[in-house]
């Protein structure tokens, strides 16, 4: 798992109800590489600003 920024995870926080513990930790790695990634902003985009691209499957966005 990628590190979040304690104000962004605190944020995210106020969703985490909305989700089942595995899709959190997805949605968190998900936003957190959106934010940080600089060129396109796909799911593709996303795995790469946060580092995750060999570490996870591609589909597993998708879910």
């Amino acid at each position: 798992m990628p590190t979040v920024p304690a104000s962004l995870f605190a944020v995210l926080e106020l969703v985490r109800g909305n989700f089942t513990a595995p899709t959190f930790r997805t949605f968190t790695a998900l936003v957190t590489g959106l934010i940080a990634e600089t060129g396109r902003c796909t799911v593709t985009g996303m795995l790469t600003g946060v580092g995750l691209t060999r570490a996870w499957s591609h589909d597993r966005a998708h879910a």
